[in-house]
Protein backbone atom coordinates (compact mmCIF):
# COMPACT_ATOMS: atom_id res chain seq x y z
CA UNK A 1 0.00 0.00 0.00
CA UNK A 2 2.68 2.80 1.05
CA UNK A 3 4.36 1.26 -2.22
CA UNK A 4 1.37 2.15 -4.03
CA UNK A 5 0.50 5.29 -2.68
CA UNK A 6 4.20 6.36 -3.64
CA UNK A 7 4.06 5.19 -7.51
CA UNK A 8 0.84 7.48 -7.46
CA UNK A 9 2.25 10.53 -5.92
CA UNK A 10 5.38 10.15 -8.67
CA UNK A 11 2.80 9.65 -11.46
CA UNK A 12 0.69 12.42 -9.84
CA UNK A 13 3.83 14.85 -10.47
CA UNK A 14 4.68 13.37 -13.37
CA UNK A 15 1.71 14.56 -15.07
CA UNK A 16 1.84 17.81 -13.25
CA UNK A 17 5.08 18.37 -14.94
CA UNK A 18 3.90 17.39 -18.66
CA UNK A 19 0.52 19.53 -18.44
CA UNK A 20 2.85 23.02 -17.01
CA UNK A 21 5.21 22.34 -19.85
CA UNK A 22 1.73 22.38 -22.06
CA UNK A 23 0.40 25.29 -20.19
CA UNK A 24 3.61 27.70 -20.84
CA UNK A 25 3.91 26.92 -24.44
CA UNK A 26 0.20 27.65 -24.91
CA UNK A 27 0.89 31.03 -22.83
CA UNK A 28 3.51 31.98 -25.34
CA UNK A 29 1.30 31.51 -28.21
CA UNK A 30 -1.64 33.54 -26.68
CA UNK A 31 1.06 36.20 -25.53
CA UNK A 32 2.21 36.54 -29.10
CA UNK A 33 -1.49 36.35 -30.29
CA UNK A 34 -1.67 39.53 -28.13
CA UNK A 35 1.34 41.24 -29.61
CA UNK A 36 0.07 40.74 -33.10
CA UNK A 37 -3.10 41.86 -32.15
CA UNK A 38 -1.95 45.09 -30.81
CA UNK A 39 0.36 46.00 -33.58
CA UNK A 40 -2.10 44.90 -36.14
CA UNK A 41 -4.74 47.83 -34.85
CA UNK A 42 -2.56 50.39 -34.74
CA UNK A 43 -1.83 49.86 -38.47
CA UNK A 44 -5.24 50.00 -39.39
CA UNK A 45 -6.12 53.15 -37.21
CA UNK A 46 -2.85 54.93 -38.37
CA UNK A 47 -3.07 53.86 -42.16
CA UNK A 48 -6.70 54.84 -42.29
CA UNK A 49 -6.04 58.53 -41.30
CA UNK A 50 -2.81 58.56 -43.46
CA UNK A 51 -5.10 57.27 -46.60
CA UNK A 52 -7.85 59.76 -46.10
CA UNK A 53 -5.27 62.77 -45.88
CA UNK A 54 -3.08 61.38 -48.52
CA UNK A 55 -3.19 63.11 -52.14
CA UNK A 56 -1.08 60.90 -54.22
CA UNK A 57 -2.67 58.41 -55.86
CA UNK A 58 0.18 55.63 -55.75
CA UNK A 59 0.53 56.31 -52.06
CA UNK A 60 -2.89 55.62 -51.17
CA UNK A 61 -2.93 52.60 -53.25
CA UNK A 62 -0.34 51.12 -50.53
CA UNK A 63 -2.01 52.31 -47.52
CA UNK A 64 -5.20 50.49 -48.71
CA UNK A 65 -3.14 47.47 -48.66
CA UNK A 66 -1.54 47.98 -45.96
CA UNK A 67 -4.87 48.78 -43.67
CA UNK A 68 -6.78 45.63 -45.60
CA UNK A 69 -3.65 43.30 -44.32
CA UNK A 70 -4.01 44.23 -40.93
CA UNK A 71 -7.94 44.33 -40.79
CA UNK A 72 -7.93 40.64 -42.50
CA UNK A 73 -5.57 39.60 -39.88
CA UNK A 74 -7.63 41.13 -37.17
CA UNK A 75 -10.60 39.01 -38.22
CA UNK A 76 -9.10 35.52 -38.71
CA UNK A 77 -7.66 35.56 -34.93
CA UNK A 78 -11.92 36.34 -33.74
CA UNK A 79 -13.10 33.06 -32.21
CA UNK A 80 -16.48 32.38 -33.62
CA UNK A 81 -17.33 30.92 -30.81
CA UNK A 82 -17.15 34.51 -28.49
CA UNK A 83 -17.97 37.90 -29.23
CA UNK A 84 -15.44 39.82 -27.59
CA UNK A 85 -14.33 41.56 -30.67
CA UNK A 86 -17.81 42.00 -31.95
CA UNK A 87 -17.98 45.85 -31.39
CA UNK A 88 -14.51 46.13 -32.55
CA UNK A 89 -14.99 44.53 -35.48
CA UNK A 90 -17.91 46.56 -36.31
CA UNK A 91 -16.40 49.92 -36.12
CA UNK A 92 -13.22 48.62 -38.67
CA UNK A 93 -15.84 48.07 -40.92
CA UNK A 94 -16.96 51.37 -40.14
CA UNK A 95 -13.41 52.88 -40.38
CA UNK A 96 -12.76 51.57 -43.64
CA UNK A 97 -16.15 52.83 -45.44
CA UNK A 98 -15.45 55.96 -43.69
CA UNK A 99 -12.14 56.54 -45.18
CA UNK A 100 -12.86 55.52 -48.82
CA UNK A 101 -15.37 58.13 -49.33
CA UNK A 102 -14.56 60.92 -51.79
CA UNK A 103 -14.34 63.55 -49.08
CA UNK A 104 -13.74 62.06 -45.67
CA UNK A 105 -14.51 63.43 -42.35
CA UNK A 106 -10.87 63.70 -41.02
CA UNK A 107 -11.80 64.57 -37.10
CA UNK A 108 -14.58 62.01 -37.40
CA UNK A 109 -11.63 59.41 -38.56
CA UNK A 110 -9.72 60.30 -35.80
CA UNK A 111 -12.09 59.64 -33.35
CA UNK A 112 -13.49 56.61 -34.19
CA UNK A 113 -10.04 55.36 -34.26
CA UNK A 114 -9.83 56.40 -30.47
CA UNK A 115 -12.86 54.72 -29.98
CA UNK A 116 -11.54 51.27 -31.59
CA UNK A 117 -8.48 52.18 -29.30
CA UNK A 118 -10.14 52.30 -26.30
CA UNK A 119 -12.98 49.69 -27.07
CA UNK A 120 -9.75 47.10 -27.84
CA UNK A 121 -8.12 47.29 -24.26
CA UNK A 122 -10.63 45.52 -22.62
CA UNK A 123 -10.29 42.22 -24.61
CA UNK A 124 -6.57 42.44 -24.68
CA UNK A 125 -6.66 43.22 -20.89
CA UNK A 126 -8.76 39.81 -20.53
CA UNK A 127 -6.63 37.95 -22.58
CA UNK A 128 -3.32 39.22 -20.72
CA UNK A 129 -4.49 38.37 -17.48
CA UNK A 130 -5.32 34.44 -18.73
CA UNK A 131 -1.84 34.79 -19.47
CA UNK A 132 -0.40 36.29 -16.04
CA UNK A 133 -3.00 33.76 -14.12
CA UNK A 134 -2.61 31.08 -16.57
CA UNK A 135 -5.23 29.01 -18.26
CA UNK A 136 -8.58 28.49 -16.37
CA UNK A 137 -8.34 24.60 -17.76
CA UNK A 138 -4.99 24.48 -16.02
CA UNK A 139 -5.90 26.41 -12.86
CA UNK A 140 -8.80 23.56 -12.14
CA UNK A 141 -5.96 20.74 -13.23
CA UNK A 142 -3.37 22.09 -10.98
CA UNK A 143 -5.88 22.18 -7.83
CA UNK A 144 -7.12 18.75 -8.45
CA UNK A 145 -3.44 17.42 -8.85
CA UNK A 146 -2.67 19.10 -5.42
CA UNK A 147 -5.77 17.58 -4.05
CA UNK A 148 -4.97 14.34 -4.79
CA UNK A 149 -1.06 14.17 -4.12
CA UNK A 150 -2.15 15.38 -0.73
CA UNK A 151 -5.03 12.77 -0.16
CA UNK A 152 -2.08 9.98 -1.44
CA UNK A 153 0.34 11.15 1.03
CA UNK A 154 -1.91 11.21 4.11
CA UNK A 155 -3.03 7.61 2.84
CA UNK A 156 0.56 6.60 2.51
CA UNK A 157 1.61 7.90 6.12
CA UNK A 158 -1.32 6.59 7.77
CA UNK A 159 -0.94 3.07 6.37
CA UNK A 160 3.41 3.27 7.24
CA UNK A 161 2.17 4.18 11.07
CA UNK A 162 -0.65 1.57 11.40
CA UNK A 163 1.51 -1.15 10.03
CA UNK A 164 4.85 0.08 10.93
CA UNK A 165 6.90 -0.81 13.87
CA UNK A 166 5.53 1.90 16.33
CA UNK A 167 2.01 0.48 15.56
CA UNK A 168 0.37 -0.36 18.96
CA UNK A 169 0.16 -4.82 17.75
CA UNK A 170 3.89 -4.19 16.74
CA UNK A 171 4.68 -3.06 20.54
CA UNK A 172 6.67 -6.03 21.94
CA UNK A 173 4.23 -7.17 25.65
CA UNK A 174 5.15 -5.79 29.02
CA UNK A 175 4.01 -6.96 32.36
CA UNK A 176 1.03 -4.55 32.14
CA UNK A 177 -0.17 -6.14 28.83
CA UNK A 178 -0.23 -9.73 30.16
CA UNK A 179 -2.13 -10.30 33.54
CA UNK A 180 0.02 -12.65 35.81
CA UNK A 181 3.14 -11.38 34.92
CA UNK A 182 5.16 -9.29 37.20
CA UNK A 183 8.47 -7.96 36.52
CA UNK A 184 11.96 -8.92 37.34
CA UNK A 185 13.02 -8.73 40.57
CA UNK A 186 16.78 -7.28 40.91
CA UNK A 187 18.98 -8.38 43.47
CA UNK A 188 22.30 -8.09 44.86
CA UNK A 189 23.66 -11.15 42.83
CA UNK A 190 20.97 -12.24 40.99
CA UNK A 191 17.86 -11.21 39.06
CA UNK A 192 14.66 -13.57 40.47
CA UNK A 193 11.30 -13.83 38.73
CA UNK A 194 8.11 -14.28 40.41
CA UNK A 195 5.15 -15.47 39.14
CA UNK A 196 2.22 -14.12 40.77
CA UNK A 197 0.26 -17.07 42.23
CA UNK A 198 -2.83 -17.14 44.67
CA UNK A 199 -1.86 -16.43 48.09
CA UNK A 200 1.49 -15.88 47.84
CA UNK A 201 3.66 -12.83 48.24
CA UNK A 202 7.17 -12.18 46.76
CA UNK A 203 9.83 -13.13 49.55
Amino acid sequence: MIGLAGGLVAGLIAAMSAVIGKENKISEFRQAWIDAQREDLATITAEAIAYASETDPSKKVGRLASFDGAHSRVELRENPEKEEWTTVRGNLETLREGMLKPAPDIVGLRFLCTTILVEARSPLKANWTIVKKGEPWFRRFKRAIIVAIVAAVTIGVTVALWVGPTAPHARPATSADRPGMVAPLVTGKATLVHAAEPGRTAP
